[in-house]
């Protein structure tokens, strides 16, 4: 249980709220699905991880997330 007073954390951190995601998706950047052993390359951000159980692991902006071998790792590219 929660209390309603609780402040929450921002889904994939300040620089990618949803008007920044929408703004560079319609500049022409798309989402990406890669495997977590794969380096993530320099021009995307990620967004989220599937574990390797099924888990979500969403970027906050409190929170990095690390791919590891067997997770997916789900990008937004860069414009």
């Amino acid at each position: 249980m929660v209390a309603p007073y609780t402040g929450g954390d921002i889904l994939f951190g300040r620089a990618l709220v949803r008007h920044r995601l929408a703004a560079r998706y319609e500049m022409g950047a798309r989402f990406h699905v890669q495997p977590g052993s794969q380096p993530i390359p320099a021009d995307r951000d990620i967004l989220l991880v599937v574990r390797a159980d099924g888990q979500l692991a969403p970027v906050t902006g409190n929170q990095t997330i690390t791919p590891l071998p067997g997770d997916t790792a789900v990008l937004m590219g860069s414009v």
